[in-house]
């Protein structure tokens, strides 16, 4: 598993629902940022005003080919392409409901959602690859049907009835999650594994 500072994360404290989402990551087809510019499109459609801000990583022909499929949907008022630097990401977290991560991709585990989860922030999360090992349904994180757009927009709505605004999702086992993949943590496991050979 990877490891984080958690000493430079902006800590969520209120859930109050703005209907205010975020997507960070590589603008490329595997992190499926189309999917959330969709989701959010088929939203509007229906009525249901939300807000997403896109953190998008990636060369200038595919920020220049995302503001175009945003500006195409008509999602202008809806969606803000932000720019990012590596790193910066952590200070962000606690500005926004929940976090959606609509990878395609079978990584074994997604530092966004990681780095997200630390922060006390609620993820909306695709079923696939490694963050399934950590996460469960209704329990620490809301998850859906991998590269399914209504599924998507059906989990962005349960969301949004939630009572809490998400507050259980974010706060449970949020200890462990710190005791386990903080960089002290991280550390002290790879030195029981080094010393012995030293």
């Amino acid at each position: 598993y990877p490891a984080l500072d958690i000493n430079k994360l902006s800590m969520k404290r209120d859930y109050p629902q703005s209907n205010h989402f975020v997507w960070a990551g590589r603008l490329t087809e595997g992190k499926a940022p189309d999917l959330a510019v969709e989701a959010i499109g088929l939203l509007k459609e229906r009525g249901v005003d939300v807000k997403l801000d896109l953190f998008g990583v990636g060369h200038p022909s595919e920020r220049k080919a995302m503001r175009e499929r945003i500006e195409s949907a008509g999602l202008n008022d809806q969606i803000t392409m932000r720019g990012i630097r590596p790193g910066e990401m952590a200070k962000h977290y606690a500005n926004y409901d929940a976090l959606l991560f609509t990878s395609r991709s079978a990584e074994p585990f997604a530092m966004t959602v990681l780095e997200a989860m630390l922060s006390r922030l609620p993820c909306i999360v695709s079923k696939f690859g490694g963050n399934q090992e950590i996460l469960e349904d209704g329990v620490n994180a809301l998850l859906y049907e991998s590269n399914n757009v209504e599924a998507l927009v059906e989990a962005i709505k349960r969301f949004m009835d939630l009572s809490d605004h998400g507050r259980a999702l974010a706060t449970h086992n949020i200890e462990e999650l710190q005791e386990r993949h903080s960089l002290d943590k991280f550390y002290e496991n790879i030195e029981s594994h080094l010393s012995p050979a030293i």
